[in-house]
C-alpha cells in the first residue's frame, strides 16, 4: 500500500517526511482544486478535514478528486459549517452578548472586518447543501452525509431562536461528514 499525502503547505509536507516509512508514502505540493501530480483513477481512499473551507473553487476540489479516484473508491470530508453562525445579530460578537459594551464592540468588530482577507470569504460561502449538490455534479454516487450541531448548555448566547430559523449565536459547532463513493460502473 502507498499512501499519498498532498497539501498545498511545503513546510507541513517537510515536516511529515521525517516521521513515516518512505518507502511507502508519497508526498506532493498541491492544492486540492488542482491535484495534477496525480494520476487519473489511481486513488482509492481519499480523506480531507477542513480542507475545502479553504478552497474558493471548491467545485473545481471535487472535480479533482473525483478524477483522481478508481472506480469504486471512496472520500471521506469533514469541513466545518460556519454560514450558520453568521451573521451575527449586532448585539453578538463570537456568540457573546455585547449590548453592553456597544461601542467597544463595533470598533472591535470594524477592526476584524479590515484586517480579514480576501480569502476569507471561503470560509462562510457555503453550508451543507452546497457541498452535497457540489458532490452531486462532479460524479459522485451514492453520497452519505451526516451534519452535526452541538449546543453547549451554559455558554454565552444560548437564548431561544425562532423555529425554522437557521441562525444560530449561541456557543456551537456545526460541521458536514459525508462519505461518498465513485461509481464503479457495475450495476
Amino acid at each position: 500500500m502507498t499512501v499519498s499525502t498532498a497539501d498545498h503547505w511545503s513546510e507541513w509536507l517537510l515536516g511529515r517526511r521525517d516521521g513515516g516509512k518512505l518507502d511507502q508514502s508519497r508526498f506532493l505540493l498541491a492544492r486540492a482544486e488542482d491535484l495534477a501530480g496525480i494520476p487519473d483513477a489511481s486513488v482509492d481512499v481519499a480523506t480531507c478535514r477542513s480542507v475545502l473551507i479553504y478552497v474558493a473553487d471548491k467545485q473545481r476540489a471535487f472535480d479533482e478528486l473525483h478524477r483522481v479516484l478508481a472506480p469504486g473508491g471512496r472520500i471521506s470530508l469533514f469541513e466545518p459549517i460556519n454560514r450558520l453562525m453568521f451573521p451575527e445579530p449586532e448585539d453578538r460578537f463570537w456568540g457573546y452578548d455585547v449590548a453592553a459594551v456597544t461601542d467597544l464592540a463595533d470598533r472591535v468588530k470594524d477592526t476584524f472586518a479590515q484586517l480579514e482577507h480576501a480569502d476569507a470569504a471561503s470560509m462562510m460561502d457555503f453550508d451543507e447543501r452546497d457541498l452535497f449538490a457540489m458532490a452531486r455534479r462532479a460524479g459522485f454516487a451514492p453520497i452519505h452525509l451526516e451534519l452535526h450541531t452541538d449546543l453547549i448548555p451554559g455558554r454565552a448566547g444560548m437564548e431561544a431562536r425562532p423555529p425554522g430559523s437557521r441562525r444560530c449565536s449561541g456557543a456551537h459547532r456545526t460541521h458536514w461528514r459525508r462519505r461518498c463513493a465513485k461509481p464503479s460502473g457495475k450495476l
